[in-house]
C-alpha cells in the first residue's frame, strides 16, 4: 500500500455531535451538571450502545418502508397533494434550473446558487408554504437516507431526488469508530423518483456472512477493507462487493447508480440522540469530510456523506475556503428541505444506554451557534461562539424532550429558524437555573 496506507486515529472528535459520546466517557459533563463523573467507556458499553443504536436505525427504516408502501398504494392522499404542491413550488422557484446553472458555472456558479437558495428558502412564498406544509399531523418518517433526518413525506421524495436523482441504490457501511472494521449491519435500498422501491438488509449472523466476502482484486475480506485505506479507496472498494450483493437481490436494479454512506458506529447515538438539527447534521458532514482541513492527518471515514458524491454535495465542498462553512449551512438547508426550517430530531425508541450514559442538553445550540462551531486536530472538544452557553442534561426518558414540555424545539416538532431561535433564546433568557457557567464550547 505504500503511502496510501490511512494513518491509525480512532475517529472520536473529528465530527462535533461526537462531543457528547467523548465528553460522557471521557472529560465527564462540565460543571452545573447533576453526573459530573465520566463513564468509563469499555467494550460492552460500546457495543451496547452501538446494538441499541442499530436498532433505532432499523426501527426509523422500517416507518420510511411503512410511508413508502401507503404512499405507492395511494393511501395518503393528503400528503400526494401537499407533495405536488411542493414539487410544483419548488419548479416554481427554478430550485431544479438553479442547481443546473450552479452545475455548469463552477465556484462562481455554486456561490451564485448559495445567495439564491438562501432567498428560496426565506421568501414569503415558501414561509408561507412552510405554514400549510409542515404541520401537527403530517406524516413524518426518516424520509432521507441515511435515517438521521425526519421529513414529513411530503417532502421527502423531492429532497432525494433533488439530491441523489431518480434511480439509484444507497447502502450504508457501518465501521467501529475505534478499528475501522465493518459491523454486522448492511442495508441497501433503492429508490425511484425518491419513494423506496426495495431493500436488502443484512444484520448479525447473515451479515457477518457478507462481511467474510474476498474482493476480487485484492482477496481482502470485506470486514477489514477500511482499516488501513483511505476513505475513497476503501469506499469505493466496499462499493464493489455491495454492488454484488444489490444484483443477487435485486437484479431488476442492476445498471442503478450505487451511492455507499459510510460512518462509524460511535456517531450512531449521537446522531440519534445529539445532532438536534438539519444545521447541526450538515455542519457534521462537512467537518468530516474536511478533516485535513482542520488539522487531522487523514479525512475521516465518519459520514463523508455519499461516495461517490452527487454533484451538489461536491459543488458546495469546492466552495470550503471561498466561503465559510456558517454561510454554506443554512444554504444548503434551504436547498435539501425547500424550507426554512428547523427540523428537529426525531427518536422512536428508547435508546436507554445513550440516554442514561450520555444523556440530552435541556437547551440546544441555535442555527447559527452550530454552523459556526469548530474543531481542530489536538482539542478535546468542539468549540461554539461565544454567544452558546451549555445548558445543563437531561437523563432517562425524560431526556427524550417530547411534547408537551417546557423545554424548547422537542421532538416531531417543526418550527421556522426564527420560531426555533426565539424558543432558544426565551429558554436562555427565563431558565437561567438551567444553564452553567460555561460558554464558548460544548460538550
Amino acid at each position: 500500500m505504500g503511502d496510501t496506507r490511512r494513518p491509525y486515529q480512532e475517529e472520536s472528535l473529528i465530527q462535533p455531535c461526537h462531543r457528547h459520546y467523548y465528553s460522557a466517557c471521557w472529560l465527564g459533563r462540565g460543571q452545573g451538571d447533576m453526573r459530573e463523573q465520566p463513564t468509563k467507556l469499555t467494550q460492552t458499553l460500546n457495543q451496547t450502545i452501538f446494538y441499541e443504536a442499530t436498532q433505532e436505525w432499523n426501527a426509523r427504516l422500517c416507518e420510511n418502508t411503512v410511508a413508502a408502501d401507503k404512499y405507492i398504494n395511494g393511501e395518503l392522499e393528503e400528503e400526494a397533494k401537499a407533495l405536488e404542491k411542493t414539487m410544483s413550488l419548488m419548479d416554481d422557484l427554478g430550485a431544479t434550473d438553479m442547481i443546473a446553472k450552479a452545475e455548469a458555472g463552477g465556484t462562481e456558479g455554486a456561490v451564485g446558487m448559495l445567495d439564491e437558495a438562501a432567498g428560496m428558502a426565506s421568501s414569503d412564498t415558501m414561509v408561507n408554504a412552510l405554514d400549510e406544509l409542515l404541520t401537527i399531523d403530517m406524516f413524518t418518517s426518516y424520509g432521507i437516507h441515511p435515517p438521521i433526518i425526519a421529513l414529513p413525506i411530503r417532502l421527502s421524495p423531492a429532497v432525494i431526488t433533488l439530491l441523489l436523482g431518480n434511480s439509484l441504490d444507497n447502502f450504508y457501511n457501518a465501521m467501529d469508530t475505534y478499528t475501522l472494521e465493518n459491523q454486522p449491519f448492511i442495508e441497501s435500498w433503492h429508490y425511484e423518483d425518491g419513494v423506496q422501491k426495495a431493500r436488502a438488509s443484512f444484520w448479525y449472523d447473515n451479515a457477518e456472512q457478507i462481511l467474510e466476502r474476498r474482493h476480487m482484486r485484492t482477496g481482502e475480506k470485506y470486514r477489514y477493507i477500511c482499516v488501513q485505506r483511505p476513505v475513497g479507496e476503501g469506499s469505493a472498494m466496499t462499493i464493489d462487493l455491495l454492488k454484488d450483493v444489490r444484483n443477487e437481490k435485486t437484479p431488476e436494479f442492476a445498471e442503478s447508480t450505487i451511492y455507499g454512506f459510510p460512518y462509524t458506529t460511535g456517531i450512531t447515538p449521537d446522531c440519534q440522540s445529539a445532532s438536534r438539527s438539519l444545521y447541526e447534521f450538515i455542519s457534521t458532514v462537512i467537518y468530516s469530510v474536511m478533516a485535513p482541513t482542520f488539522g487531522w492527518p487523514f479525512q475521516a471515514y465518519g459520514s463523508p456523506a455519499w461516495l461517490p458524491r452527487p454533484g451538489i454535495i461536491s459543488m458546495l465542498l469546492d466552495l470550503i475556503g471561498t466561503v465559510s462553512i456558517d454561510v454554506i449551512v443554512p444554504r444548503f438547508v434551504g436547498i435539501l428541505a425547500g424550507a426554512n426550517g428547523w427540523f428537529p430530531r426525531y427518536n422512536i425508541s428508547h435508546l436507554e444506554t445513550t440516554m442514561e450514559v450520555i444523556g440530552s442538553e435541556m437547551i440546544p445550540p441555535t442555527p447559527m451557534e452550530s454552523s459556526s462551531s469548530y474543531i481542530k486536530y489536538g482539542m478535546d472538544r468542539c468549540r461554539l461562539p461565544s454567544s452558546f452557553i451549555q445548558s445543563k442534561r437531561l437523563y432517562g426518558q425524560e431526556g427524550h424532550i417530547i411534547a408537551p414540555t417546557e423545554y424548547p424545539v422537542p421532538e416531531k416538532q417543526n418550527a421556522t429558524i426564527d420560531g426555533a431561535i426565539k424558543d432558544i433564546e426565551d429558554a436562555r433568557k427565563n431558565h437561567p437555573e438551567w444553564l452553567t457557567d460555561i460558554k464558548g464550547f460544548a460538550q
